[in-house]
């Protein structure tokens, strides 16, 4: 069931989301203000509520709108999704270890897990899609992603880092190994949308658009994260549970855990990435729709309009042909003679049987594309009788 049917609605509930996860990000904060030794753990607790929540509120966009999509594609974008809240689930980790002082699942790299199996989830549904659209490239390969994936990360072994830092060696190792490869899948993930979003028409870029740029956020944020490990020196307890344990301050950019908010610019791409595919079933408003003539509709408004419901453009490219001829003789002055609307007729019938027939993204019936398009141009009478006047 759609979130909401038309566009104004669908703008509300995107802004809502993101308000309330600022909101709960900000309670978040104040309910640790006073958390002691720690001054990092308010804002840690603020950003990654705020970062889970947003990543967590893009998913329903997402998933509202498959109703009148293929099977193959629902099942391509609940893969993807899955991957999105796992790495939702991910930032809560942080938290809770500064929180609870558990902070072996962070020192030891075992936090990374999540982010590994959200990364894979959601090539693994870009993936999915591009093999749907019959996307020919190397990056539809997971062994070749997953090898350059695990090749970069066992260069990062020797990439040098601060000696000051408390953590044994071996564990900055494992973390920065486990952030490389995630980011590396990430970035696999962003040429792969970008990939697709060159071959798909207009009507579907928006918001392919945002979700390459969404992972690639997530590769940035990786990139970003490393040189946080790399840099500088984390704080820590020293002898836990004995009467003289002590807080040891570490440099104040990882201690108030800054890093997240590049997740943050991750959670709110990936709203706007759901808010334009959900726009791709929602209505317009009635100020935004092509005003039309009492003639009637125009065949060509028809034509142009269905035509950018294909996904690929290539595949209705040839039908498109005879449209051309006939709009490279047109003038404003004259009037489509009757062989020329006959044409326009047959024009719109093929692309219409294309769309119910071999459309592989969305799922139409004729019923629900006429009433579709009679809606879109602000229009009572049926298509059908346009069409066959």
């Amino acid at each position: 069931m759609p979130l909401a049917k038309n566009e104004a609605a669908l703008r509300k509930i995107a802004t809502l989301t993101i308000l309330v996860s600022f909101l709960f990000g900000f309670l978040a904060l104040v309910l640790f203000w006073n958390q002691p030794p720690d001054k990092g753990v308010p804002v840690t607790a603020g950003l990654s509520v705020a970062a889970t929540l947003l990543m967590f509120g893009a998913v329903p966009f997402y998933l509202s709108a498959l109703k009148s999509f293929r099977t193959t594609i629902k099942k391509a974008y609940v893969v993807f999704c899955v991957g999105v809240i796992l790495f939702a689930i991910a930032q809560i980790q942080i938290p809770i270890a500064t929180v609870f002082n558990f902070w072996l699942i962070v020192n030891s790299g075992a936090f990374m897990i999540p982010y590994v199996l959200a990364a894979l989830f959601m090539y693994f549904g870009a993936r999915r899609i591009a093999k749907i659209l019959k996307l020919q490239t190397v990056l539809n390969s997971p062994t070749l992603i997953i090898l350059t994936a695990t090749a970069l990360a066992g260069l990062s072994y020797f990439l040098p880092h601060n000696p000051d830092n408390w953590l044994d060696t071996a564990s900055i190792k494992l973390s920065v190994g486990l952030v490389v490869w995630v980011s590396s899948n990430a970035l696999a993930t962003a040429l792969l949308f970008f990939k697709i979003t060159e071959k798909i028409s207009d009507s579907y870029k928006p918001a392919m658009k945002w979700l390459y740029r969404s992972m690639i956020m997530i590769a940035l944020t990786g990139v970003h994260y490393v040189f946080v490990l790399l840099v500088f020196v984390t704080s820590r307890y020293e002898n836990v549970g004995q009467p003289n344990e002590i807080y040891v301050p570490g440099d104040w950019y990882p201690d108030f855990s800054l890093a997240i908010i590049p997740l943050i610019i991750t959670g709110l791409l990936l709203i706007r990435a759901g808010y334009e595919f959900s726009l791709l079933t929602a209505s317009k408003a009635p100020a935004d729709k092509p005003t039309v003539s009492d003639k009637g509709l125009s065949l060509l408004d028809v034509i142009t309009y269905t035509s950018k419901l294909a996904t690929d453009p290539a595949d209705i490219d040839p039908i498109l042909d005879p449209v051309r001829e006939i709009t490279a003789q047109m003038n404003h002055t004259r009037e489509l003679s009757k062989t020329e609307q006959s044409t326009l007729v047959r024009v719109y019938l093929d692309i219409e049987r294309y769309l119910i027939e071999h459309e592989p993204v969305r799922q139409f019936d004729r019923q629900s594309l006429r009433e579709t398009i009679a809606e879109e141009f602000s229009v009572d009478p049926s298509l059908k009788s346009v069409l066959e006047s």
